[in-house]
């Protein structure tokens, strides 16, 4: 019985350590002089720890690796319902702008249509306006750029300071 409580221990002695390489001479209910078998106990323990250990970050890069595919579709499903908003919104600009565009369009010809004459004064009064605005322009362009007399025409005193 003193053997069973060793091998649960992972200490020495017993029939087990006596079949064990390395420890010959050992016998059943004889401790071990060497430090084979309390290095071999000490190195399965490390193994089984480091085994755990390992088991244990594998469990923790799958919780990690779901958690950011769970963010990452999270994600994804609030671009695609802010994609979706905005494109009805500017749907909806766009078709508001061509409605009153449409409306718009049908005042001024019915308004043409109504008035044709006084229409054609307004028409011709514009043009004339915007005529005279550029004709303006131009003047005073040339105007800006003649009005410096030339430099062969300049007058410079002679050498008794009279012109």
């Amino acid at each position: 019985m003193a053997s069973t409580g060793n091998r649960m221990t992972g200490g020495m002695g017993g029939a087990e350590t006596a079949s064990r390489p390395g420890n010959v001479g050992s016998a059943p209910g004889q401790a071990h002089g060497g430090s084979t078998q309390g290095e071999g106990g000490v190195m399965n323990v490390v193994k089984d720890k480091a085994r755990e250990a390992a088991s244990d970050a594998s469990d923790l890069v799958g919780q990690v690796k779901d958690s950011v595919s769970h963010f990452a579709s999270d994600v994804a499903d609030r671009a695609g319902d802010a994609w979706d908003s905005t494109r009805s919104s500017v749907q909806s600009a766009a078709s508001s702008v061509a409605e009153c565009t449409e409306n718009c369009w049908n005042d001024v010809n019915a308004f043409l249509r109504r008035y044709p004459v006084a229409s054609a004064l307004v028409a011709f009064g514009a043009g004339f306006l915007v005529a005279e605005a550029m004709s303006v322009r131009s003047d005073r362009h040339d105007w800006s750029n003649n009005w410096r007399p030339a430099l062969s025409t300049r007058r410079t005193p002679s050498a008794s300071g009279v012109y």
